[in-house]
């Protein structure tokens, strides 16, 4: 699984070529911004993974029409 910052540094998964917004899904995670958001989700990733994983299945953002951060 992939995970990256897209357009306005929304949280995302890379599900082959599109981007399925899962910012909703960790807006629990206490951050100031968006290095402690990935910190928080990466030390807290066995907890956050099945969810990623049900979002990756659904309907994404084609690649080449978001802005990678």
């Amino acid at each position: 699984m992939k995970l990256l910052y897209f357009d306005d540094f929304k949280l995302g998964v890379l599900a082959g070529d599109t981007v399925v917004d899962v910012t909703a899904l960790v807006a629990d995670l206490p951050h100031r911004g968006t290095q402690d958001l990935m910190n928080g989700l990466i030390e807290n990733f066995d907890t956050y993974r099945g969810r990623l994983e049900d979002a990756a299945k659904g309907k994404g953002i084609p690649l080449s029409q978001v802005r990678i951060r």
